[in-house]
């Protein structure tokens, strides 16, 4: 039985985490090292950003846009801004 558990545990971490996956801090470091100085401080001093991050980590903040438009470095910006996450 444990066995077969463990082996189901294995088949699914596989599965989750494939080889070929980019790495995500790899990525993070070269949109890091891409960000030019005030890249969108227009959004960290929003009065929306403001208000998300009075209510508490547990809400969500819906951020959307067209995609390839920097998405990403809005996230690594944001959560720059929360050292615990």
């Amino acid at each position: 039985m444990y066995l077969l558990v463990d082996k189901l545990q294995g088949d699914i971490q596989i599965w989750l985490s494939p080889p070929d996956r980019p790495d995500p801090w790899k990525n993070y470091n070269i949109a890091c090292r891409s960000r030019h100085t005030g890249t969108v401080r227009w959004f960290l001093e929003s009065n929306s950003l403001s208000k998300w991050k009075s209510t508490g980590l547990s809400s969500l903040l819906w951020v959307h846009g067209k995609c390839a438009w920097s998405s990403s470095l809005y996230a690594f910006t944001v959560t720059d801004g929360f050292p615990g996450l």
